[in-house]
């Protein structure tokens, strides 16, 4: 009888196990990038991208380079690639692969700005009182320029 009654159990609880077991027990490998990427920008033209290494050493690529499948290596041997580290599915389209460009960090670089006029010199005497020689570009105001 006892051996009957663990029979019983064995089989429940068996069965109960296989109807809520998870189906697959496939591992998926997953990609740890060895650095960080941004996009260099000048205004809104993406001019190059920027890989940062574990070991800190600065790669800058054009998009074409960039954008190839080519693994690279970096100083101290680590490898890196914008699409492997993208962690885009191989048959994605190509606005999932732009979208995914698009979100990557900015790296902006500065856009020299004009430079403002300067006073050359000013001459305070009794004939010429208050004028001012200025460099650059006259400004909007009522002053004379030379």
């Amino acid at each position: 009888m006892r051996s009957l009654l663990r029979g019983l159990i064995h089989r429940i609880c068996s069965v109960v196990a296989s109807r809520t077991a998870p189906t697959s027990t496939a591992l998926v490998p997953v990609h740890i990038p060895s650095g960080t990427w941004k996009q260099v920008k000048v205004g809104n033209l993406t001019r190059s991208y920027l890989y940062t290494c574990k070991c800190l050493q600065l790669q800058e690529l054009t998009p074409a380079e960039a954008k190839s499948p080519q693994i690279r290596k970096c100083g101290c041997g680590l490898r890196y690639n914008l699409l492997r580290d993208l962690a885009i599915a191989t048959d994605s389209t190509i606005t999932e692969y732009e979208y995914a460009l698009a979100t990557l960090p900015v790296h902006a670089l500065a856009v020299q700005q004009p430079r403002r006029p300067a006073v050359i010199s000013a001459d305070w005497g009794y004939d010429k009182a208050g004028e001012v020689i200025w460099s650059g570009a006259p400004p909007s105001s009522g002053v004379q320029w030379r």
